[in-house]
């Protein structure tokens, strides 16, 4: 443990997981304490098990981002828990199997994915914002997508959701830096997860042709985009907000 979060109170959605779960590893190697906020009961309970060497170092809260009562569930907790909220890691996220083209997708889908990936980012950052406030500022880091910069086929409102998130990203690092909050995003490419790994298969099953670009430098892993996220928490990234830095491998250019 080198200690660069040393004593930060980390709030990250989505950690049960794939990349979040990454994310929870690097934080807490790094000295902080983590609630992570999950909605898979399952992956608590798994994560309990895993965790368990790291003590009272973290916890977990079962967590909706898109239930603005669930949120608000979710930021007592860290609070209640670690006393304080330093950085907030907006990791939860994901596409519709109802997302597709301007012809196929279903409409139904358009509000799902906006309202997890957009709405689920803005209410968690409009519930924490307030407690990181009260504690002298931060950092939030927010999840776009290598999507929201490529056209991308068969995921049109993913794609739209996370360039929402992008702007977003920008417009709340103008308002919130008065108050010593910085905002920054991470766009990953395609991430060698569990979820990219099913969602590739499927696509070849049905087959579905393969984006055209490639990573220059093989695929992204996980801990790829833990680094970055840890970086962005930490006071190494101090004079950094606005931004949104693809960890792509080269796949957007």
């Amino acid at each position: 443990m080198s200690g660069r979060l040393r004593d930060k109170v980390a709030l990250i959605t989505g950690g049960g997981a794939g990349i979040g779960r990454a994310g929870v590893d690097a934080f807490l190697r790094e000295g902080a304490h983590v609630m992570v906020a999950e909605f898979s009961t399952e992956s608590i309970e798994r994560l309990r098990w895993e965790l368990s060497a790291h003590g009272d170092r973290w916890d977990a809260v079962q967590t909706d981002i898109t239930s603005q009562e669930s949120v608000q569930g979710a930021v007592k907790a860290v609070v209640e828990r670690f006393g304080r909220l330093d950085v907030l890691y907006n990791n939860a996220g994901g596409s519709s199997l109802k997302d597709g083209t301007t012809l196929t997708a279903q409409v139904d889908g358009f509000w799902d994915t906006m309202k997890l990936n957009l709405f689920g980012t803005w209410i968690m950052c409009r519930t924490a914002a307030p407690e990181m406030i009260k504690s002298g500022g931060g950092s939030i880091i927010n999840t776009a997508s290598s999507a929201a910069f490529s056209t991308m086929p068969r995921v049109e409102f993913y794609s739209a959701a996370k360039a929402g998130v992008v702007q977003m990203t920008k417009t709340m690092a103008k308002t919130l830096a008065e108050h010593r909050i910085r905002v920054n995003a991470i766009a990953p490419g395609r991430t060698n997860t569990e979820r990219t790994r099913a969602a590739e298969a499927a696509r070849n099953q049905k087959g579905e042709a393969q984006p055209a670009r490639t990573e220059l430098f093989g695929r992204a892993e996980t801990p790829d985009i833990a680094n970055l996220a840890v970086f962005l928490a930490s006071e190494e990234s101090a004079k950094m907000t606005g931004l949104t830095i693809p960890v792509d491998s080269g796949y957007l250019l």
